[in-house]
């Protein structure tokens, strides 16, 4: 099987040709038969793992391989049939799994949302430390990075897709609600001081850089897909770490500058 490439934005992706061949029959319709190959892989169940095993696999890299491809080139320039040639299956497989890229996109939606419910758990038993701030600040960027498609293409992702666009409200309010819960719990732990009137503008406002972040990099600093990378992303650690200075306390100002220190950009 050989390869093409479709461009866009500057940039190529490869797209397969057809994992399937018509061969006309004498007095019958052409009928379509796989044409099997190494590159092409099983088509049925390896014989240590059961059918169910197998399509739990597939279903699941379908997934991984549609937010690897969203990532590098954009939601809106990779089809389904950009997943299949990836990932070297036949596009009937695929549909065999998800219906259409929306489907796709819902799922890894679901990802997002329990990453993000993730993000905010906190342990209940005692107060939160330093070590423990320091772990969500960890986890965000993880999240940032590795569904930054979602924030890039949300817009028109939302636009044609009714339901995912019901979704997300309701998801970006109950991440809002976290975050304040959040702050509210490091005012508990001695770690900040912010008064009641602020913390639900503070949250709102952290909302806003955490998603709008790699928009403005993009936009306004003129950053490129190929200059974009995990290290520029990291620099909104920075920013939110200033948002959050003026409530700090000194318990925790000293660390809360040694932080501010490891993410500071290079033009700061």
């Amino acid at each position: 099987m050989t390869q093409g490439t479709a461009g866009t934005a500057g940039r190529s992706i490869p797209v397969a040709e057809p994992l399937y061949r018509e061969r006309p029959e004498e007095g019958r319709p052409v009928r379509r038969w796989p044409v099997m190959s190494a590159l092409n892989g099983p088509t049925v169940p390896p014989v240590n793992q059961t059918p169910e095993i197998f399509a739990v696999k597939t279903k699941e890299r379908i997934v991984q391989a549609a937010l690897e491809l969203f990532n590098q080139h954009g939601e809106r320039a990779i089809t389904t049939n950009h997943i299949a040639a990836h990932l070297k299956i036949s596009p009937g497989n695929l549909y065999y799994h998800y219906r259409n890229k929306a489907d796709i996109i819902a799922r890894i939606f679901d990802q997002y949302e329990q990453t993000v419910a993730h993000l905010f758990v906190l342990p209940q038993d005692r107060p939160i430390t330093l070590q423990d701030r320091k772990e969500v600040v960890d986890k965000l960027l993880n999240l940032i990075w590795e569904y930054r498609f979602m924030h890039r293409d949300l817009a028109g992702m939302l636009a044609s897709d009714e339901q995912l666009k019901t979704r997300y409200q309701a998801f970006a309010q109950s991440a809002i609600d976290s975050t304040e819960a959040l702050y509210r719990k490091m005012c508990e732990s001695g770690f900040m001081q912010i008064p009641e009137a602020a913390l639900r503008p503070l949250a709102l406002n952290v909302w806003l850089l955490m998603t709008g972040w790699s928009t403005y990099l993009r936009t306004a600093c003129g950053i490129s897909e190929e200059a974009f990378t995990r290290d520029r992303l990291s620099e909104v650690i920075y920013q939110l770490t200033y948002m959050e200075m003026p409530y700090l306390t000194e318990a925790t100002r000293e660390e809360t500058e040694k932080l501010l220190a490891s993410f500071r950009p290079d033009n700061a």
